[in-house]
């Protein structure tokens, strides 16, 4: 029996994560140099970017933004897991901001972490760790 339901647990656990975009390591960021690196050359170093805005100035920004989430274990308790249960993520963003002749001009970064419930998990009483003005801190959307 443990090799009948071995395949189906680790398949639930595959199943309830969740990865997109292009994940940018901190160190890599480090390595352009303001005044100096082009715009090619950080295609060139992480990939295509998950987003671009070009201004009529000729000013352009290149947004690599990585999303992953991950389904909370109780999520899969079964009858209560949908009551119960919910998700974690986490996000990171990178824009580059690149004058007219597609030099480096700065960059910033973002982190967040988040969480959603599911069910009793997303009401008002649910506990504590709700983020305050976000869905379900107090039963209502902002």
């Amino acid at each position: 029996m443990r090799r009948t339901l071995a395949p189906i647990f680790f398949g639930l656990l595959l199943g309830a994560c969740v990865a997109a975009g292009v994940k940018v390591d901190q160190a890599k960021v480090a390595q352009f140099e303001r005044g100096k690196t082009t715009y090619q050359e950080v295609v060139s170093a992480l990939g295509r970017p998950s987003s671009t805005t070009a201004l009529s100035t000729g000013v352009r920004f290149a947004n690599y933004t990585y999303l992953e989430s991950r389904a909370r274990p109780s999520t899969f308790i079964p009858y209560i897991g949908p009551f119960v249960g919910g998700a974690d993520s986490s996000t990171s963003s990178v824009t580059f901001q690149f004058d007219a002749n597609g030099v480096l001009v700065s960059y910033t970064t973002t982190e967040s972490q988040m969480g959603a419930g599911m069910g009793f998990a997303a009401g008002a009483g649910a506990g504590s760790d709700h983020v305050e003005g976000q869905p379900g801190s107090n039963g209502k959307t902002p």
